[in-house]
């Protein structure tokens, strides 16, 4: 995201471009990427599907609401022409525990979404694309296996995220194992964990400089999958607060268990890592950081991780 910014301002190329950030993936040494390709024209899909070259695609789609099912269709051909197979996609954008506060708007939110997934897996299956819903802190885990369970579908799978579930108090070993069996796509990232007055804070750093111990995480996912995508995720910003001492951490969450939010905290404290502090800096600064925390990151999955 910041490099975005720095390079749409010094060269006018903006890497949410497909082909801008295909070239910029080259240019870090990136296996592939994980792009919202939109609605191409077939002349520009086959173009970006011939300049990707050796590296793999993976597309990023919005789930149709009701009347969007030919704009979700469009997304899919383009997807589909570029030699994507996969889409990652979300049931509920947000952070559940910031956007809501009721349990029961976020019940409303998640069946909305639940009837767009459902709108979209035919339209999916048309044209041989995996939809790869995130766990992006909206369900806890329990739901998440539950709801991928209830789908007899090869288009309706998981883009199992590494981290996101630690802010909803799941054990993070436990959330890949449970939706390992279900990955077509990863977001691979470590998370700096450590203590904050209003319960803890989570920070994307570079793989291998966090809480999170990475090699068990891939080899759990190798052995259940051993074809899911792996795509780094690393947003180069400071710590997000978790507030989990707060009364309106809990207003949209069922009742958790005491033993699971002692275990995460117990985590926290274990294994705590210091974040990075981002905010302040000069842009140029801040960009330079980001690209340090990719290679660095990329580095790692090669020569740690095998990816």
């Amino acid at each position: 995201r910041l490099q975005r910014k720095l390079h749409k301002a010094e060269t006018g190329d903006d890497l949410f471009r497909p082909f801008d950030l295909l070239a910029y993936c080259r240019q870090v040494g990136a296996g592939g990427l994980q792009a919202k390709l939109g609605t191409l024209s077939r002349d520009d899909a086959v173009r970006l599907r011939e300049a990707s070259g050796g590296l793999f695609l993976q597309a990023v789609v919005d789930l149709p609401a009701a009347g969007e099912e030919d704009r979700f269709e469009r997304d899919l051909q383009t997807a589909a022409t570029a030699g994507a197979v996969v889409a990652r996609t979300t049931l509920v954008p947000g952070r559940r525990y910031e956007r809501f506060d009721s349990l029961a708007a976020f019940r409303e939110a998640i069946a909305e979404g639940d009837a767009r997934l459902r709108r979209g897996v035919p339209i999916a299956e048309r044209h041989g694309i995996v939809l790869a819903l995130e766990n992006h802190k909206d369900e806890r885990l329990d739901a998440r296996v539950a709801r991928l369970s209830r789908y007899d579908s090869r288009a309706v799978q998981a883009c199992l995220d590494t981290g996101n579930n630690i802010a909803l108090l799941d054990d993070p070993y436990d959330t890949v194992a449970a939706l390992a069996p279900y990955a077509a796509s990863v977001h691979l990232k470590d998370q700096a964990l450590s203590p904050h007055a209003k319960g803890f804070l989570l920070a994307d750093v570079p793989l291998g400089q966090g809480s999170l111990d990475l090699p068990r995480m891939v080899r759990t996912i190798r052995e259940a999958r051993p074809n899911a995508g792996f795509v780094l995720e690393l947003i180069t910003r400071d710590p997000l607060v978790v507030p989990c001492f707060d009364a309106s951490y809990w207003a949209a969450m069922p009742e958790v268990p005491a033993r699971e939010l002692g275990a995460v905290l117990g985590l926290v404290h274990e294994r705590s890592r210091p974040g990075q502090a981002v905010e302040g800096r000069a842009l140029p600064v801040q960009a330079s950081l980001e690209e340090r925390n990719v290679r660095e990151s990329l580095a790692f999955a090669h020569s740690e991780l095998g990816l």
